[in-house]
């Protein structure tokens, strides 16, 4: 597992992960609102890459979506389980 940061000018991504051979984009949004503007750059970067998944780390919400969202601490406890699905997905 390799872990890198990604910045395109003023456009970041928090942590792009190397998981068997998948990349994973993920963003960290610790916060109580949760909007699909806060996904962009990750998005934007799946787009242009041909990405098929990412991960948004948030505060307490957990959905599926063009990214799967999911609350920190349940990340933190099931990382292993949520990358390979991530990978797999």
């Amino acid at each position: 597992m390799q872990g890198f940061f990604h910045r395109r000018g003023q456009k970041e991504v928090d942590i792009i992960l190397r998981y068997n051979d998948s990349i994973i984009p993920i963003e960290v949004k610790f916060k109580n609102n949760i909007s699909s503007n806060d996904e962009k750059t990750s998005k934007d970067l799946m787009d242009k890459e041909g990405l098929e998944n990412g991960l948004l780390i948030t505060k307490d919400h957990f959905e599926i979506r063009d990214m799967i969202r999911v609350p920190a601490f349940f990340f933190l406890l099931y990382q292993e389980d949520i990358l390979r699905i991530s990978s797999d997905w």
